[in-house]
């Protein structure tokens, strides 16, 4: 990048490299082209200046980065008074390296594995070839994925303003959430979503449950306010949420601080340098003192059992301590609505079992009101929820309690939820 600082274009001195001579010298906008174009010394000097800048800079990162674990970077950085955007893009790029590179190495293990010693051209190119084109769409699948992320916990609001406004006007409310035909459609023609009318009333415990690709978890997003639906309308509290109510300061930190989105990978959840810095994220964006989000977040930690894990790098963690984390980071805003998206999905059986009971607390105690995407049907049946099931065809099929839904073996078959064979048997497959 440094080599045109060699040329007399760039740097003027005596030329030591006589390259291309032409007719006449030309003048463009602020630049000046001689007739004659050539490497300078001056030029040279230049370029061996800025070629060592770099090295230096590459290798101090480097040497940091081997011998200093990267959340003690940023503290120390944050000491400093760094601002803290550059900090949240240093940290983002710093997680999605390493996930990056983590994919590559998926790849090539997987491709190890089946690799039989045939080296022809065409299957390397081939090989090469969509493994770049899958590798450029998961970057821009998981970019999105963040994007919905933060965006679901920040809202433009002024300091002065008070939560308890906002809490106390989103309890008065019967119907929390009304969806009225929504439906949404990806790149115009491919329905997700096709019709739905739901209502979510206050202190609800309510389940949407359908087989892989019905559209939960669509619904979610547009229940989140983090997609927009092509036809229809979402009310909360009796507003309509649309692109444009979103820009009112008031309406949006009302709106963000009230509902709350757990996604299905806590990956694309979890950006912040350490757990603790992940929990006071949310706190902050809607206004809240450093002194009241530090303390939330110290509350939220002992309560999910995560207080060991308070200055870990999230990457670091496990799959159920990522949930955890991820759910952690929900609650410090305390929202009075929590979407869940598969919060049992590839977990051992002493987390599930331990979020289970934290939803059940979250609901009966703290009077949360909670909705679930599953096909997790005997989460569906300890929970006791209010339950909406959507087929294949992007529709609601029924809605009804818990018990009614889960002894409709006809329905569950319809909507691919059991096998045939467990006809009788309401077990999930």
């Amino acid at each position: 990048l440094s080599l045109p600082s060699a040329f007399n274009i760039i740097v003027n001195g005596d030329i030591v490299l006589p390259i291309l001579k032409l007719k006449r010298a030309y003048h463009l906008w602020i630049y000046s082209i001689p007739k004659e174009i050539g490497i300078t010394r001056e030029g040279i000097i230049r370029v061996g200046l800025l070629t060592m800048r770099v090295a230096n800079s590459v290798t101090i990162t480097f040497l940091l980065l081997r011998t200093t674990p990267f959340e003690e970077l940023i503290k120390a950085l944050r000491s400093l008074k760094i601002s803290s955007v550059f900090l949240t893009i240093l940290m983002l790029a710093y997680r999605y390296v390493l996930l990056f590179a983590k994919v590559v190495e998926d790849f090539y293990l997987a491709k190890k594995a089946r690799f039989l010693g045939r080296s022809e051209k065409y299957i390397i190119e081939n090989w090469l070839g969509s493994r770049i084109h899958f590798l450029f769409r998961k970057t821009i699948f998981f970019s999105e994925e963040v994007a919905s992320a933060m965006r679901a916990r920040q809202s433009n609001i002024e300091k002065s303003s008070k939560e308890t406004d906002h809490k106390e006007h989103t309890n008065m409310c019967g119907i929390l959430l009304k969806l009225e035909n929504i439906s949404y459609f990806y790149n115009e023609d491919i329905p997700a979503l096709l019709d739905i009318n739901l209502e979510i009333n206050n202190e609800d415990c309510f389940a949407i449950i359908g087989a892989n690709g019905s559209g939960k978890s669509t619904l979610l997003k547009v229940m989140a306010g983090l997609i927009f639906p092509s036809s229809g309308r979402l009310l909360f509290c009796g507003e309509a949420i649309t692109e444009k109510s979103l820009l009112n300061p008031s309406f949006l930190r009302r709106f963000r601080s009230s509902v709350g989105i757990v996604f299905q990978d806590p990956d694309v959840q979890l950006f912040s340098a350490t757990v603790f810095d992940e929990l006071i994220y949310g706190p902050l964006q809607i206004g809240l003192s450093k002194e009241e989000a530090f303390s939330r977040a110290e509350e939220v930690m002992e309560m999910l059992g995560i207080k060991a894990l308070r200055d870990r790098p999230p990457y670091m963690l496990s799959g159920g301590e990522k949930k955890r984390v991820a759910i952690g980071s929900i609650l410090t805003m305390n929202p009075k609505i929590l979407l869940l998206d598969e919060p049992t999905s590839g977990l051992d059986p002493k987390t599930q079992y331990f979020l289970k009971e934290l939803i059940l607390f979250l609901n009966l105690e703290v009077k949360k009101t909670i909705v679930i995407a599953t096909h997790d049907l005997d989460l569906i049946d300890e929970l006791r929820a209010k339950v909406a099931v959507i087929g294949e065809n992007h529709r609601i099929e029924k809605i009804g309690r818990a018990d009614e839904i889960l002894s409709d073996d006809d329905l569950l078959l319809k909507v691919n939820l059991i096998h045939p064979t467990l006809r009788n048997n309401t077990v999930k497959i």
